[in-house]
């Protein structure tokens, strides 16, 4: 006897979806326009972890490790930027940047393959037909794995539609890892406090003001230096006839030149590029150096080929250096130096003793320690460099993870500083040290949240940190809950040594520090 499962305008038949046409696949996606969601979302390039909530039409709540990210509602916008959170009237609206595929776009299906006939329909903004639909899984879920060539205003691009609910929950290109859907939650009924912003702020006016009066300086600066400019430069001219006689051959004409998009980059050679995310997008590169300059060429491959990308790149003149390159070099020589002169040797703490003891919110069975450069992933080169040793703590990449036998509510955690290496207190069931090498200042931090928010008192340098727990088998028993587990973070003064796992005794700490091994 066959067994069947029905889903929404599909079928799994012995686990295996039925074949649809992209038309009923369209139509299911289409059935979720307007409809709130819940989501939790992954980017595939780093593997963050991404929550949002959406409440059409204009009621929106974006959140990451670090907290809320963007809210928007009936009366304007709040997103969090580096100097704190901005907030724009509805009538002033200037939707926040986002590269890649941001996570509002998976609302947004009906956009791409709008109905037939439609306005955008027939200007072509729309991805066109699939090229191929096949059956596939995220995150345990059933979907269908629709694909699209490049097509006119879209690149090439694949989505994944949802079996059962017809949402978007996956999304990738050539050019961009993308992003997949862990779980999400339709038609559910959101307080209105989850769409405001109660705390500090500055107004749109102000952030603009200052980004207008600093862009304006250093316009001012950068136009006083000499520019190199290419002497050849490939285009292609079209002519379109606007007027004439065809009895004597007077004519008008129109004559558009078109060239393909390019991007010039220098910087002094001996030094770091100081512009790496600029034009990133552009995947066609040629650069050439010498003793004063690395000089690129960055383009849209197929607007133009390699050949005479390089061409363009030759004619383009050298010009003199604001300043004495060798200068320019020995000062970011010096201060490269000192730096690592600082990471290779033991810090000093502010104060010793314990610096919090209390609640802090897990997801996912991590909590962090958090620092500016996490959202530059500049982490320093000694730390990156290091094997924790353990599966608990990973003290190698930016922000500092912390996993814990909870997935999902609120564990215990007591930070303490210590002046030399403390005895080791076994009566915690799991013991491990890590080496750390702190840059910036590091702050305790939940997931999804800044709390609660205590930095910790170090100065630049390397430490030890041991991280140590208790009833973390009950708690990945129990998944979800409060104050389950417990944890102990200390951290001292200390030069650079390998980590090492001091005492095991539940099996999820030995899945842990089996999978860091592999």
């Amino acid at each position: 006897m066959m067994s069947t499962f029905a889903f929404a305008g599909t079928a799994l038949v012995y686990g295996v979806l039925m074949v649809e046409s992209w038309r009923r696949i369209r139509a299911l996606n289409y059935g979720t326009a307007g409809r709130s969601v819940r989501a939790s979302v992954r980017r595939l390039d780093t593997g963050a972890i991404e929550r949002f909530w959406a409440d059409p039409p204009c009621r929106w709540r974006d959140e990451d490790r670090r907290g809320v990210r963007l809210i928007t509602n009936e009366e304007g916008e709040y997103r969090n930027t580096p100097e704190g959170m901005v907030h724009t009237s509805r009538a002033a609206r200037v939707m926040a940047m986002y590269s890649g595929f941001h996570s509002r776009m998976l609302l947004n299906g009906p956009t791409y393959w709008p109905f037939p006939g439609s306005s955008d329909a027939v200007n072509g903004y729309t991805v066109g037909d699939p090229v191929s639909i096949a059956e596939i899984v995220i995150a345990g879920r059933a979907g269908w794995e629709v694909q699209f060539d490049a097509h006119q205003h879209y690149p090439a691009q694949t989505f994944v539609i949802d079996a059962e609910t017809g949402f978007i929950i996956g999304w990738h290109s050539p050019t961009d890892p993308g992003l997949e859907v862990l779980e999400h939650h339709l038609d559910e009924e959101f307080d209105s406090e989850l769409f405001s912003w109660h705390g500090d702020c500055i107004e749109h006016e102000d952030e603009t003001a200052r980004h207008i009066a600093e862009h304006e300086e250093k316009q001012r600066l950068l136009a006083d230096l000499p520019r190199p400019e290419p002497t050849w430069f490939p285009t292609t001219l079209n002519t379109q006839v606007m007027d004439g006689d065809p009895e004597t051959g007077a004519m008008a004409m129109m004559i558009h030149a078109v060239g393909p998009q390019i991007v010039f980059r220098q910087w002094l050679a001996g030094t770091e590029d100081p512009l790496t995310d600029y034009s990133s997008h552009l995947q066609g590169v040629v650069s050439m150096s010498d003793d004063t300059w690395v000089r690129e060429l960055r383009f849209t491959p197929g607007q133009i080929d390699d050949d005479d990308a390089r061409r363009v790149l030759e004619s383009i003149p050298a010009v003199t250096p604001p300043r004495d390159p060798a200068e320019v070099i020995a000062e970011t020589t010096a201060a490269t130096a000192a730096r690592e002169h600082q990471l290779s040797s033991p810090g000093t703490i502010g104060a010793s003793g314990e610096l919090y003891s209390g609640p802090v919110p897990v997801a996912y069975m991590q909590f962090y320690l958090s620092s500016p450069a996490d959202y530059t992933d500049d982490i320093p080169a000694l730390a990156a460099g290091l094997d924790p040793g353990n599966g608990l703590v990973d003290t190698s990449v930016a922000p500092i993870k912390f996993t814990t036998g909870l997935h999902t509510g609120t564990v215990a955690v007591t930070v303490e500083t210590a002046g030399d290496r403390p005895d080791v207190d076994t009566s915690w069931e799991e013991i491990v040290e890590a080496p750390l090498a702190v840059d910036t200042p590091l702050t305790l931090t939940g997931w999804g949240t800044s709390e609660p928010d205590i930095e910790l008192p170090l100065s630049p340098g390397t430490y030890r940190l041991r991280y140590s727990a208790t009833h973390m088998t009950a708690a990945r028993e129990a998944d979800t809950g409060a104050m389950i587990d417990s944890y102990l973070i200390t951290i001292w003064p200390s030069p650079l040594s390998p980590g090492e796992v001091l005492k095991q005794t539940s099996d999820i700490a030995a899945y842990w520090h089996d999978h860091a091994q592999t």
